[in-house]
């Protein structure tokens, strides 16, 4: 399916978590968490960020100026024209944010024992990255509290391959 199947009540899911995205088109070999279940169970349909992306910039160029959605300027009371341009921009710093996650996570990826052990709930147990944090917040490593649980696994996911001489991003780590 594409952007243009859903609608506005329709949940998508926004992920570039290849494990959701396997569980989500196949069904999952593995025992997901309770929320990713969940999560999944009502989606219909789940998409990369770059997907949506150039979708959505795509539908923006193809929409005339006086047509298009506005939002409101970091300052208050100014309202501009959502262009694609400024879609395009927004999506390039999330990066920034989750560099904030990085940083937060240095503390808990500390030797190879650590890192052995995200890679262990990662890569054989199959666990999201989501589910990932989750389970190291239940035991007590990392402290998800108000953060993205998402971006927090992520973030743990790609320090520990990283210390352990392996791309996060790449099989075995992120697999369809």
């Amino acid at each position: 399916m594409n952007a243009d199947s859903y609608g506005p009540d329709d949940v998508v899911i926004i992920t570039n978590d290849l494990i959701l995205h396997r569980a989500f088109q196949k069904g999952s070999p593995v025992e997901l968490s309770a929320f990713d279940a969940e999560l999944l169970a009502k989606a219909k349909g789940i998409m990369t960020l770059d997907e949506v992306t150039a979708h959505e910039a795509a539908k923006l160029r193809a929409t005339p100026m006086d047509d298009r959605p506005v939002m409101e300027s970091e300052g208050g009371g100014t309202f501009v024209t959502m262009t694609p341009e400024m879609l395009e921009e927004a999506a390039k710093k999330i990066p920034e944010h989750y560099r904030g996650y990085l940083t937060g996570c240095l503390s808990v990826i500390t030797g190879k024992a650590m890192a052995a052990l995200v890679r262990t709930l990662r890569v054989d147990e199959g666990h999201s990255w989501r589910s990932v944090a989750a389970w190291m917040d239940e035991s007590g490593f990392v402290n998800v509290g108000d953060g993205d649980p998402q971006l927090i696994g992520r973030a743990l996911c790609e320090l520990s391959a990283d210390q352990l001489g392996e791309d996060f991003d790449a099989p075995p780590w992120n697999v369809v």
